[in-house]
């Protein structure tokens, strides 16, 4: 019973107001920082836009090639003005659909499907219902106590992105145990030398004699590990 009633107590929060501005905005910056130092056709090949029926929903509705494709650059810059404006906090349900948008685009788009796009479309998507019920001007001012109802709605959808956030860390927990690669380190190797996800080559030479450490790359591998769990 007693847990009950602090379950029911946390959906009548009133304090979420930061708790809002901070995840909006951490998602915004990891797509900000995607666009600004990533060339979009490297992100997207014209290979991948070239697969797409372009009399599809999927072509037609996407936020990158709503003025055809030869405007995709385009796109790009005013997707970056957006994620600043995001950040900053203005124009909170506006741009709560214009980040689901673009992040569900972008993912549409990719021709390798990375796990922090997906995430990022989804947490968006569960935002914008608590966005929609949010009165502030900007989603740093503090949050007031003027309707009850609507702070218990966002705290219900804000409880699902909690609930989605733990089985993530769950699932990736649970598989990582089960692979030999990780329980030993040697999955930190392979990864830090990868040519698309690891240190570019000049900071690799200067950083793997440490990688060949295995005592390291233990700590490592089961530091990740314990955050996970």
């Amino acid at each position: 019973k007693n847990k009950f009633r602090t379950f029911w107590v946390s959906l009548h929060e009133t304090n979420a107001g930061f708790t809002i501005a901070l995840g909006r905005s951490v998602l915004a910056t990891g797509m900000l920082l995607t666009f600004v130092f990533n060339d979009i056709h490297l992100l997207v090949p014209p290979s991948q836009i070239h697969s797409l029926v372009p009399g599809s929903l999927k072509y037609r509705l996407n936020f990158f090639l709503i003025f055809n494709e030869s405007n995709i650059s385009v796109m790009k810059g005013i997707a970056i003005v957006i994620m600043g404006i995001i950040i900053s906090g203005y124009f909170i349900k506006l741009t709560s659909v214009l980040q689901f948008w673009i992040a569900a685009s972008l993912y549409m788009l990719l021709p390798v499907k990375v796990g922090g796009d997906n995430i990022n479309m989804l947490m968006s998507l569960l935002l914008i219902p608590v966005c929609m019920y949010d009165k502030r001007k900007n989603h740093w001012y503090k949050a007031s106590n003027e309707d009850a109802g609507e702070y218990f709605i966002q705290n219900i959808f804000l409880f699902f992105i909690k609930i989605q956030v733990a089985f993530i860390y769950l699932n990736s927990l649970h598989d990582k145990l089960f692979v030999k690669e990780w329980r030993t380190g040697t999955a930190v190797y392979y990864w830090f030398t990868n040519t698309f996800f690891g240190f570019s080559p000049g900071l690799l030479s200067s950083v793997e004699p440490v990688l060949l450490n295995s005592a390291v790359l233990a700590f490592i591998a089961w530091g990740t590990l314990l955050l996970e769990s």
